[in-house]
């Protein structure tokens, strides 16, 4: 059976979606942020900007789940094209920025 959450705000983004909401085993205000990163590295700029701009002006804990379609060493990589080091560094950065 399927729980509801309280949600204050949605805020849809090119890239990600927010969430903000609490009472989830314990009663605190946060902000769930939802992914889904392009396939193709270039495109993947407007969501590290996007996360960049969302973690600038957070005070509650944050958490971000989905699909980067990146990935943070080498070896996560299963299958597929080779990888960038840019793609690597790009997202490394934001994950750091971001303080995820």
């Amino acid at each position: 059976e399927a729980s509801k959450i309280p949600c204050d705000s949605v805020d849809i983004l090119s890239t990600a979606s927010s969430l903000q909401g609490g009472d989830f085993l314990v009663s605190t205000t946060f902000l769930l942020t939802f992914v889904y990163g392009f396939n193709q590295e270039g495109a993947r700029e407007s969501l590290w900007h996007s996360l960049l701009e969302i973690a600038e002006d957070l005070e509650e804990p944050w958490c971000v789940v989905g699909d980067f379609n990146s990935v943070l060493y080498t070896h996560n990589r299963i299958g597929g094209t080779s990888i960038l080091a840019t793609e690597i560094r790009e997202f490394a950065d934001t994950v750091r920025d971001c303080g995820l």
